[in-house]
């Protein structure tokens, strides 16, 4: 038999209960406490007059429909300790604002961000991330320390890292994107640069003025990418400058198959485009 919850007051979840609807109003408010574990087959609904919903740092809502794509919604956001995403179906779409301040576990499904926010607070983070299980739009971090953005397109999985902050980007909000096209501009280089990517790039944006970070760019399929060489001399990371790509100082580690290549030096977060550039018309 189906479960659905409604709630109206204050109520405690009794732990690893499975429920297909949960819709929160009024004054209504889950509290989850020590371990409790919330499977939810269909959508989350948050209408409640105060925060709607209270976990433990232990607490987890595993998402696991398997029809259709599950729903975060309602007219108050939500704050998740912990997040399981194994929707079988389509994934879990984001039509409120969403923050989550533990582990956002990518075993199943896309979780699709580009009509609402998802915030990762300090010490959140997302795991297990692949192809078939990612982020799709941007992705907010407030956060002192490295952060990997688990981004990609619904169908390719493309990080970015931010590493080694500066003091103003430490009390910032910083968001990220990927855009599986070609990159904006394309045409406007600067030597050694002769081209960049034309199937990718991202987008960093800082809330605070006179944020720097290293970066990290991934590529997780070479052939995907574009990539056919990783020698230093010709592939490059390219960093819009307002006017042309430049060529950013970069050390790249891994393979043509996957790899890495990172920044040598702090560089400004405020509004950043950067992806691949070569040196070479043929290697890459």
């Amino acid at each position: 038999m189906k479960k659905y919850i409604y709630l109206l007051a204050l109520a405690a979840l009794i732990p690893f209960l499975s429920y297909s609807q949960i819709h929160i109003a009024g004054s209504g408010e889950i509290v989850s406490s020590d371990t409790a574990h919330i499977t939810l087959t269909g959508d989350w609904t948050n209408n409640s007059s105060g925060v709607g919903y209270t976990s433990s740092t232990d607490g987890w809502v595993d998402f696991r429909g398997s029809a259709a794509q599950q729903s975060i919604k309602g007219s108050t956001s939500t704050s998740f300790s912990n997040v399981l995403s194994r929707n079988l179906g389509g994934g879990i779409v984001l039509n409120a604002n969403t923050s989550i301040t533990g582990n956002l576990d990518l075993r199943k499904g896309i979780v699709d961000a580009t009509s609402s926010t998802l915030t990762f607070s300090n010490g959140g983070k997302s795991r297990y991330p692949s192809d078939n299980s990612h982020i799709k739009g941007p992705v907010s971090r407030i956060g002192t320390t490295k952060f990997r953005f688990d981004v990609g397109n619904g169908t390719k999985y493309e990080p970015l890292e931010i590493l080694n902050l500066n003091a103003t980007a430490k009390s910032a909000t910083i968001t990220v994107e990927y855009f599986k096209s070609a990159a904006l501009n394309g045409s406007n280089v600067t030597a050694p640069l002769v081209k960049v990517s034309e199937v990718e790039y991202w987008n960093v944006k800082s809330s605070a003025s006179g944020s720097k970070s290293k970066i990290n760019l991934y590529w997780k399929d070479g052939a995907e990418s574009g990539i056919k060489s990783i020698h230093p001399d010709s592939l490059k990371l390219a960093r819009w400058d307002g006017s042309n790509w430049i060529d950013e100082a970069a050390t790249i580690s891994g393979t043509v198959s996957s790899g890495k290549i990172q920044t040598n030096s702090r560089i400004s977060i405020d509004d950043l485009d950067v992806t691949f550039g070569s040196t070479n018309n043929v290697a890459n």
